[in-house]
């Protein structure tokens, strides 16, 4: 076998492991395995996906007695969602010495490519899946608590903020001030705190994001299945103006309340009556699901579980499948009608070779490294057709 060099390490790169990354991160989330994909060309018009929707029907229609005057002509309402890709890039980095050293060992060739690789998987696996559960602001905590000054931060439970990740921290989550820019977390401690590699200032409740991802992440379930709590416009489209596309929201008035099988059903014909849906999946946090699992045991008419593709263990109501996952937004359940969801794929999982090479020169550095990109955005033509129950207790 040929010594590796940089143009096997492109190869490799390009041809093999491009194609594990899409076929494995498609595969382990609950959304990406189970929502429609469209790449055909008349989906999209540059940069965006394009949505025609038949809003409002014609009401020129009703009976009349004999010889009475026909309905008055009125037209179809028609509005035209425009889908603008979200860009997501990952990169991986191959210092010139491991290049070397493996020059005539293939197994080690492999192993460094594997490393890099599987932890690159794994971190776009979990960000993507995030934020295809949030509202597209990109949100990853609130802050309890001010900070004046201190490495020691305080969020709310449940937060997505990981060592070693570089955030950016706003007073909103459009618009406001920003307050801490570009800033390394050194550590994290229990379920609320991380520390800081710098000491920084903050105000209580500010809004914590990636670095630089701020209003430029997907749109998820918690922006589509929404009635303008969170997302008033919705792709350009007034959810005021177009009450349409607003979705069926059963909420407590910021109460927590239990989750029942009633209000589970309640729910589910909300979406038919009001929605004119047709429900396939209910997704939940895991603590709700447990709840509605020991919902279900002493009741016979509703399955204790099912499995589906993706080797995903659902609970069955109804004879639709309700699935847990650890990016859910918390005390919420939706009720999913997915003919009407459509994940646009400019781009799936690929690596820029742009300039001919796979790997590039990093400037200053004996090394290479390889960018990785997924041009993509989710949206739902009818978001009436799904369901959100908010307020509910979590444990």
């Amino acid at each position: 076998m040929p010594g590796q060099d940089l143009a096997n390490f492109d190869a490799v790169l390009k041809e093999d492991y491009a194609s594990k990354l899409r076929a494995t991160i498609n595969k382990m989330t609950v959304l990406q395995t189970r929502l429609n994909r469209t790449s055909d060309k008349w989906d999209f018009q540059g940069r965006r996906g394009v949505l025609p929707i038949n809003i409002r029907p014609s009401e020129s229609v009703g009976a009349r007695p004999d010889g009475g005057q026909t309905p008055s002509p009125q037209r179809q309402t028609f509005v035209e969602m425009l889908v603008p890709m979200v860009y997501n890039y990952g990169t991986i980095k191959v210092t010139l010495p491991s290049i070397k050293t493996t020059q005539s060992d293939a197994g080690s060739f492999e192993r460094v490519l594997d490393a890099e690789m599987k932890g690159i998987r794994r971190d776009l696996k979990n960000d993507i899946n995030r934020q295809m559960w949030g509202d597209g602001f990109g949100t990853l905590a609130r802050c309890d608590g001010a900070g004046v000054s201190t490495t020691a931060m305080i969020l709310n439970p449940g937060h997505f903020v990981k060592r070693n990740m570089i955030i950016d921290v706003y007073t909103a989550a459009t618009g406001g001030v920003q307050q801490v820019d570009s800033v390394r977390v050194a550590s994290t401690t229990g379920a609320t705190t991380v520390t800081l590699e710098t000491a920084q200032s903050w105000s209580d409740t500010a809004f914590v994001f990636r670095e630089d991802a701020r209003g430029h992440e997907m749109m998820g379930a918690k922006g589509i299945i929404d009635d303008g709590t969170f997302v008033s416009q919705y792709f350009g489209l007034s959810r005021t103006t177009y009450p349409e596309m607003q979705s069926q929201v059963l909420d407590n008035g910021g109460t927590l309340r239990a989750i029942t099988l009633d209000l589970l059903q309640e729910a589910f014909m909300e979406s038919e009556i009001q929605g004119e849906g047709s429900i396939s999946m209910g997704t939940t946090e895991h603590s709700i699901w447990r709840k509605i699992g020991n919902l279900m045991v002493p009741d016979r008419r509703y399955a204790p579980t099912m499995k589906l593709a993706g080797g995903f263990t659902a609970l069955e109501f109804n004879g639709k499948p309700i699935i847990a996952d650890r990016d859910h937004p918390r005390s919420t359940f939706y009720w999913w009608d997915e003919s009407e969801v459509i994940l646009f794929e400019l781009a799936q999982w690929d690596f820029d070779d742009t300039d001919g090479s796979v790997l590039h020169k990093v400037a200053g550095e004996a090394a290479y490294e390889a960018l990785l990109y997924y041009y993509a955005e989710m949206a739902s033509p009818d978001p009436a057709c799904h369901v959100a129950i908010r307020d509910i207790i979590r444990t």
